[in-house]
């Protein structure tokens, strides 16, 4: 019988085999937790596993943490991170340098009790980095934030000035945080940019409210050459009926868009599409009837497959509860297998390196399994790996990874009847009735454990080194 174990708020079936594409990531750790008490809209991912979280929340687990937390690989909070008491409102953007400093724009006007307006760089400590000023900041709302290769920073959101001179929605920076005055946007944009892409040649793609751009009427969408000028060999005719939400080129040049519209160019496109790179419509990439309600993530893979997330109920007609997984075509793609999804809206989602993927939203459950955590690790199918998330149960496996004991503790004195471990093909190579179990003469590798306790069983992971 298959039973279910909870990370962060989210499930996992415990199954005798290689997890399918779409099951909740299987964790590693003792450290139960009850997850974030609101809305996750950013995630940012440091090459060491560990993972920036932006949201809503002012608590993890139980304990304040005002807007923004790093947590370790396991899920747990990094404790060498430390934000003081952290923002006063919410936190909308992140982006990651990679000297291991971390920009982070939202609605909030102060940081450990210090006015920051809209716009922050913190050290990889949580402090505040003094090298990049703001000065005033801006007078609103920053959705997002791009780094560029030379190091420049590109702001946009509903702002309309920084640092008290008049700047439309739309601003780059130098690394340290004044104008980039290269960069000219003229009038800049009449409405919120909500998205920002930097492509490798320069231009920038650039999304959200808008529908004029100095001055010219932009629907939507538009991309600009590297000294803000309108590129003319990116034409959208009419654009889109309603906001961009998100942007994702793809490697082979072609540009994935998602959000709010429900057309393109004079065309039905609900919610999804995707442009060549001159900004035409890929007819090969076909969505059918589209989704019946917002896009607000999209996630291209190495393989061609394209994660969306969002706050739509249904795909092309067909029940799809907040993520769907599509083949390069448009087409759903069925070995990804979501179960009955979200029960509310995905904001964010960020692939791992180790094939894995995060998303963060509001949503309490995922697959019809109660959660509060609105973050949870879901598995592509490419590799599995150890770096994964905690669950939230009340078994603990240590040291793990391990070369010879492995020790099993209950976190809530459940009574420990029987431990049976499996390979990965699902053969039972070892049964036990005690705690602590001597591993050397197993093969290196991972393995499950199936742990039948007087409250139930469970079922854990470990690798034996």
């Amino acid at each position: 019988m298959k039973k279910i174990l909870f990370f962060l708020g989210a499930l996992l079936s415990f199954v005798t085999h290689a997890q399918n594409p779409g099951d909740v990531a299987q964790s590693f750790g003792p450290f139960p937790g009850s997850g974030f008490n609101a809305t996750v809209n950013a995630i940012a991912l440091q090459a060491d596993g560990k993972i920036f979280v932006g949201g809503w929340f002012n608590s993890y687990n139980g304990v304040t943490e005002n807007y923004l937390i790093r947590l370790n690989a396991n899920g747990t909070k990094d404790a060498t991170f430390n934000t003081g008491t952290g923002f006063n409102a919410v936190v909308r953007a992140t982006a990651l340098q990679t000297d291991g400093k971390i920009l982070v724009g939202g609605s909030f006007t102060s940081y450990n009790g210090v006015t920051e307006n809209h716009l922050i760089r913190l050290n990889a400590d949580g402090t505040k980095d003094a090298t990049f000023s703001t000065g005033t900041g801006f007078n609103a709302i920053v959705f997002a934030i791009a780094l560029q290769a030379d190091g420049k920073i590109l702001v946009g959101g509903f702002f309309t000035a920084y640092n008290g001179v008049t700047e439309n929605h739309l601003i780059r920076l130098n690394a340290d945080g004044t104008k980039d005055a290269t960069f000219n946007t003229g009038t800049g944009f009449n409405a919120f940019v909500r998205a920002i892409v930097p492509q490798a040649d320069g231009k920038i793609l650039v999304g959200g409210g808008f529908n004029s751009y100095n001055g010219v009427t932009e629907n939507r969408i538009i991309r600009l050459n590297a000294d803000g000028t309108k590129d003319a060999t990116f034409n959208t005719g009419t654009g889109f009926n309603n906001w961009v939400n998100a942007i994702a080129p793809q490697a082979d040049g072609k540009i994935l868009v998602g959000g709010q519209f429900t057309s393109y160019n004079g065309v039905s496109e609900n919610h999804l599409i995707r442009l060549n790179a001159n900004g035409t419509k890929d007819t090969t990439f076909n969505t059918g009837t589209g989704f019946d309600n917002i896009v607000n993530a999209i996630a291209p893979q190495a393989d061609g497959k394209i994660l969306v997330g969002g706050q739509f109920t249904s795909y092309n007609g067909v029940t799809e509860n907040g993520i769907i997984p599509l083949n390069a075509d448009g087409t759903k793609d069925a070995a990804f297998n979501t179960g009955t999804g979200f029960n509310a809206f995905v904001m964010t989602i960020a692939p791992q390196v180790n094939g894995k993927i995060l998303v963060g939203g509001a949503f309490s459950s995922y697959n019809s399994n109660n959660s509060s955590a609105m973050l949870i690790a879901l598995y592509t199918g490419n590799v599995l790996s150890i770096n994964e998330f905690t669950n939230s149960n009340t078994i603990a496996l240590w040291p793990n990874p391990t070369k010879a004991i492995l020790n099993i503790n209950s976190l809530f004195n459940d009574t420990i009847s029987i431990v049976k471990i499996y390979d990965l093909q699902g053969k039972l190579v070892m049964e036990f009735s005690n705690n602590s179990i001597n591993v050397s003469a197993l093969s290196n590798g991972l393995y499950f454990v199936k742990i039948v306790t007087d409250k139930g069983e469970q079922t854990k992971k470990f690798l034996k080194e």
